[in-house]
Order: structure tokens, then C-alpha cells, then sequence
């Protein structure tokens, strides 16, 4: 798609999108870092220059450092995806067995 066929409306979702994306991407980044920096320190943390940090983590310091990093890493970004959605749908907080069947049964 050519940028001059984009409206005003398809320019503002793309814009969203993309800041959406990025936020991932810092979030991501930020909670393998930190993780990173809990597990082996903040000099091993510092030393991986890879972004695919669990293969970083595991060449360098063994599979089970890279497996604990990686589990905690996904508890914590599956909480934060997690509010999104809510946020997305308008769902309540605590809102129980209501709010779960609204989150299988709305399509995107």
C-alpha cells in the first residue's frame, strides 16, 4: 500500500499501530533486561549485545539461567498484554466469568 492511498483515518490507525508495536518492544526489551539484571547481575545483563535474549543467555550462562529468565519474563509480559486487552475491550476490574467469556467470544 502506497502512502497517498491511506485517508486520514487508515494514516492515524497506522501511526497507532506502530506505537502500539514499539511500546511492545520496549516492554519486552525492558523486562529481559531487568530479568537479566536479577539473575546474573547487572555486568552479565550489560554483556548481552543480542536481542534474542534467551539463546543470548543460554550460550552464555546455561540453560537454566536462560529458562528462569525467560518463565519469569512471560508471567510478567502475559500481565501486561493482559491489562491491554482489558483496557481494549472495556472490560472491569475483577469483572470474573463475565468478562473471560467477552474476551473468547469478541473477534477482532
Amino acid at each position: 500500500m502506497r502512502k497517498e492511498d491511506l485517508t486520514d483515518d487508515g494514516k492515524e490507525a497506522l501511526i497507532d499501530s506502530f506505537f502500539e508495536s514499539l511500546h511492545a518492544i520496549i516492554i519486552h526489551y525492558g523486562l529481559w533486561f531487568r530479568e537479566t539484571e536479577h539473575q546474573l547481575g547487572l555486568d552479565k545483563a550489560s554483556d548481552i549485545d543480542d536481542g534474542i535474549w534467551f539463546q543470548a543467555i543460554e550460550s552464555k550462562y546455561g540453560m537454566n539461567a536462560a529458562k528462569r529468565t525467560n518463565d519469569t519474563c512471560w508471567v510478567r509480559f502475559s500481565y501486561v498484554e493482559a491489562k491491554k486487552i482489558a483496557k481494549m475491550l472495556g472490560l472491569p476490574k475483577n469483572g470474573g466469568i463475565g468478562a473471560l467469556k467477552k474476551v473468547f467470544t469478541t473477534s477482532s
